[in-house]
């Protein structure tokens, strides 16, 4: 295995911004079915922006969101795909410890695979450890070009380093 993206969906993939475009269209999510809800969760550009990414980078991509708590990794590539990220690469997802911090659970998957080079998208950034290859999103904000351009440096420098 060579490049993985941990991603994290609230606050990368969905934002405050996006939530308030879909308030003014009229769409009230917490009123609706947690199923019907789902599909309107990810914000469909900051998903294609990914998708994109991924398959620039040729990265598998394993779900490190608190979503895989209570969603299979299927469930989710299917939401992906209703996005249009028609075969997302997921390969899994972080184990569950509770009362750790995120980067921990990271650093555990990464233990226990094959990881060449790696980068993180998460809004939670006091949720990681020193030295690990994070890009901070904003929750209000969602995941933005200059992200992946980051994302694209850290990366870029593990190959270099080869």
């Amino acid at each position: 295995m060579n490049k993985v993206i941990f991603l994290d969906i609230d606050g990368v993939l969905n934002s405050h911004e996006y939530y308030d475009r879909l308030k003014a269209m009229g769409f009230d999510l917490f009123g609706m079915s947690v199923f019907t809800r789902s599909l309107y969760e990810f914000d469909c550009k900051a998903v294609q922006l990914m998708s994109d990414f991924a398959d620039e980078v040729g990265a598998s991509v394993v779900i490190s969101s608190s979503w895989r708590i209570n969603n299979s990794v299927e469930q989710i590539a299917d939401w992906f795909k209703k996005c249009g990220w028609g075969d997302a690469p997921i390969i899994g997802a972080t184990p569950y410890i509770p009362n750790v911090k995120r980067g921990t659970e990271i650093n555990t998957w990464i233990s226990q695979n094959n990881v060449d080079q790696y980068v993180i998208f998460d809004d939670e950034v006091n949720d990681f450890l020193e030295g690990q290859h994070l890009i901070g999103t904003n929750k209000d904000f969602g995941l933005q070009a200059h992200h992946i351009d980051a994302a694209r440096v850290i990366l870029n420098k593990g190959e270099q380093d080869e």
